[in-house]
């Protein structure tokens, strides 16, 4: 399947942006549930914090979210603690961590929402695209 958000459609070829493999098969339900659960992030502006975990916790997250090119990043490193990005979504969901780059936006809120909306077409692709 191809997946674009708003006005921009990749194809195989793959254009500069993020792609996200999720389990199952891309379709215009799911691409419409995660526009509705980005936008609703967004709205709450919630903060997004820089953190230090210890090592062997942050791999204990990675191996539990199945991500295998963060994990292994985390793993080849000697560092006792780890910098990431949180997001504490609440609830049953917790919190999020990414590895951290280099600078964050501050909140949930600075993000234009716009870049979430997201259409599955019938194409032969396996993943979404985040702008």
């Amino acid at each position: 399947q191809q997946c674009a958000l708003g006005p921009l459609v990749i194809d195989a070829a793959l254009g500069a942006s993020l792609y996200v493999g999720l389990p199952g098969t891309p379709n215009v339900k799911t691409a419409e549930t995660l526009t509705a659960t980005m936008r609703a992030l967004v709205a709450k502006k919630l903060p997004i914090q820089w953190v230090s975990v210890p090592r062997p916790e942050a791999i204990t997250y990675f191996e539990v979210q199945k991500s295998e090119h963060t994990l292994a990043l985390v793993r080849g490193t000697a560092q006792t603690h780890v910098p990431c990005f949180m997001l504490d979504l609440g609830g049953e969901h917790g919190r999020f961590l990414a590895l951290a780059h280099g600078p964050l936006v501050p909140h949930t809120g600075a993000i234009d929402a716009t870049h979430f909306d997201m259409e599955c077409k019938d194409e032969p692709f396996t993943h979404y695209l985040l702008h």
